[in-house]
């Protein structure tokens, strides 16, 4: 049987794959699956870059990244000059606003490419419509998605 400690590891690997086949670094998956898990929920650099087996430049670019992104933050206790980072209290709602943001952009993209087609192949213009009309759906109703969730959570925290 597989010990906590390698099954943690697994799924912090887990996420750096994930994250790295969506066009990410495969450390900022790591980085968050980590922070996901970690308890207490704030770790050192140091912990951070020792846990992950990664060097300090790959942890520190990393970190700089998701808390400008607003998903990472860091506390500093009494006493201690060090920083301990943390997931951002509204971390889910700041990493589900980004595929919204990226689906408006697309969105927009697909829109540029409808004005400028010509009627020559019309299957093509339908088939882009119909994609164009998907988009313009998922960027509606997501939103409305996480209105739901948020709604969820606040009636079971009751």
């Amino acid at each position: 049987m597989e010990s906590r400690e390698m099954k943690i590891r697994e799924c912090i690997e887990k996420f750096g794959v994930y994250y790295q086949r969506s066009g990410h670094q495969p450390m900022m998956g790591r980085l968050l699956a980590y922070l996901m898990v970690a308890e207490p929920p704030h770790k050192s650099f140091e912990e951070i870059t020792e846990s992950l087996l990664s060097s300090k430049s790959a942890v520190s670019n990393t970190l700089n990244m998701l808390i400008y992104m607003g998903i990472v933050d860091y506390v500093k206790m009494s006493g201690d000059r060090r920083r301990y980072f943390r997931l951002h209290p509204d971390a889910w709602d700041r990493l589900l606003q980004a595929p919204v943001n990226e689906i408006g952009q697309l969105k927009s993209l697909v829109g540029e490419v409808m004005q400028l087609r010509s009627g020559k192949d019309p299957e093509a213009n339908r088939k882009i419509g119909q994609f164009y009309r998907l988009l313009e759906i998922f960027e509606k109703q997501f939103p409305v998605i996480v209105e739901q969730w948020k709604k969820e959570i606040n009636k079971n925290n009751r």
